[in-house]
């Protein structure tokens, strides 16, 4: 959670976004793995936010649904065609994303309108082990 808030701190310091970090979780029963893997997927999202969404804003929530962690990041930027990502258009940082959620059993998607930002959300299960 630490890591997570300095992250935030760090993006609207350089970027000038403003960036609102919630959580609403108790991360006493995520794995280290899913700590590493939900850290990282934040950061390659609020990095596409500040490089290429021409955000302004971006909320990042993470928190508990039904015995999963669920990360949530979304922006305010100019969004993309999102049938391109999902036609296999998708850049290295995506499928990185997607690969590491997958990777521990979890489910990751992005939504985006052009002019309307982009949602990128990942769903861990809780008890994955290490």
């Amino acid at each position: 959670m630490p890591a997570l808030e300095d992250l935030a701190k760090e993006v609207a310091l350089r970027s000038g976004m403003d960036v609102i970090f919630e959580h609403h979780i108790d991360m006493r029963n995520v794995s280290k793995s899913a700590e590493i893997t939900l850290y990282r997927v934040a950061q390659e999202a609020l990095h596409n936010a500040e490089k290429h969404a021409r955000a302004k804003a971006v909320d990042m929530i993470l928190q508990e649904e039904e015995g999963e962690i669920v990360l949530t990041v979304a922006d305010d930027g100019i969004g993309f065609e999102e049938h391109s990502v999902v036609n296999g258009n998708q850049s290295m940082g995506l499928k990185n994303m997607r690969e590491r959620i997958e990777n521990l059993d979890g489910q990751f998607s992005i939504s985006s309108l052009i002019h309307q930002g982009t949602e990128v959300r990942a769903i861990l299960p809780i008890a994955h082990p290490s």
